[in-house]
């Protein structure tokens, strides 16, 4: 059986072949189990937040049970700077949504979430968090927030499951197959953390709100 990986970069085809080595180079190490991908663009029928961003990083399992454990704070800090390093590379890289013409899903123009860079952590349970990076925002607003969450993540393999960020996710979907989207509140900065049923409520109470 093939060993689960610890981290996972998929990025298109389209892309430098190197460009998988030049963004995890500042994390590499002799012990990592890394995954890197070039994939053909593909064709998605879901909503928007649900699918992965042209840029996906996967943080998984492994990494917080067995590498880090091994390799200590100090490849933490090394995964912050490298995924800073992503964020920073795509903040304001334009991204066009196509839309099929028998298609009667409509591209949403108020969700502002970044479409071209997206970060996945796998939690202690399976289930897995998706990163979504508000293009609002300053990219400082995105370094900070992905600062605080990989920390409230190292807390939670550390703590579970009487730690904050599991407490948190208490009242969203349990099965592993259904994400679990963090947001960032454009007022506050927090961390906001929605799954399909408690999103598509919140879509529907603005939609009332503003006289949909």
């Amino acid at each position: 059986m093939k060993q689960k990986p610890h981290i996972g970069i998929i990025y298109p085809n389209y892309f430098p072949e190197d460009f998988g080595e030049v963004v995890t180079s500042a994390f590499k190490h002799e012990k990592l189990n890394l995954y890197l991908e070039r994939e053909e663009p593909k064709i998605w029928s879901s909503v928007e937040w649900a699918i992965p961003g042209i840029i996906s990083a996967y943080i998984l399992k492994p990494y917080f049970e067995a590498f880090l454990k091994e390799a200590g704070k100090d490849h933490y800090n090394l995964l912050k700077k490298g995924l800073n390093k992503l964020l920073k590379l795509n903040k304001n890289a334009p991204v066009e949504i196509l839309t099929s013409s028998m298609s009667t899903k409509k591209v949403d123009k108020e969700n502002t979430q970044s479409k071209a860079i997206s970060i996945h952590i796998e939690i202690k349970d399976g289930r897995k968090l998706k990163l979504l990076f508000d293009n609002d925002l300053e990219v400082e607003d995105w370094t900070n927030g992905l600062e605080n969450i990989l920390d409230r993540v190292q807390n939670h393999y550390l703590g579970f499951p009487n730690d904050e960020l599991t407490l948190k996710l208490e009242p969203l979907e349990k099965d592993p197959i259904f994400q679990i989207f963090a947001i960032m509140n454009k007022e506050t900065k927090e961390w906001e953390f929605l799954d399909l049923r408690t999103m598509t409520a919140n879509k529907l109470k603005e939609k009332k709100e503003n006289g949909g």
